[in-house]
């Protein structure tokens, strides 16, 4: 028992613990960046290409050495998969900063869908486990979820999914159940 804990804390097999407190470490410093006016302007153009050289270099350099492979854990992957999603997170917030309506019921902008699932982002990612279980169910043993085709379902249907729930106005449901007594 105490063995399998240490390999989930430290060299589990895909989601370590170690892992994502270093994506949520990351998360709480661009939160207070992001608070501090960052991502604005200029500053959120380059942090958006720090990030995407980043993500490039690690990935490249991996390869390089045997590493960076999806959910290896090892260093590289590690650092590519951050400034992955550390570069997504500032281009969205540099969007909307840029293209600022989409967060407003009574106008709502091109970033609509995006900010929706923002909002729902438990339900969300809820749905899309749904999703890829259902898909594994329809197609049987061996379902590769790594498929651009799942990708680009996945996306719409979560997406598509947020956006129209937001436009009703109501919590989403994974969120009303944080709010629980």
């Amino acid at each position: 028992m105490g063995r399998a804990i240490g390999l989930w804390l430290a060299a589990g097999v895909h989601y370590r613990v170690v892992s994502f407190a270093i994506y949520g470490l990351v998360g709480v410093a661009l939160a207070v960046w992001f608070a501090r006016g960052g991502a604005r302007g200029r500053d959120g153009l380059r942090a958006v290409g720090v990030c995407a050289l980043v993500t490039v270099g690690a990935y490249g350099g991996g390869r390089l050495i045997d590493q960076g492979q999806p959910y290896a854990g090892d260093h590289a992957e590690l650092l590519g998969s951050t400034a992955f999603a550390a570069g997504a997170t500032i281009g969205c917030v540099w969007l909307l900063a840029r293209f600022g309506d989409a967060h407003r019921t009574d106008r709502p902008g091109v970033l609509a869908p995006l900010v929706a699932t923002g909002q729902l982002a438990l339900t969300a990612y809820s749905l899309q486990i749904v999703l890829l279980r259902v898909l594994q169910e329809l197609t049987g043993p061996g379902f590769d979820d790594d498929r651009p085709w799942v990708l680009g379902l996945t996306l719409a249907v979560v997406v598509g999914c947020c956006w129209a729930w937001r436009r009703t106005g109501l919590t989403g449901p994974m969120e009303v159940l944080l709010r629980a007594p």
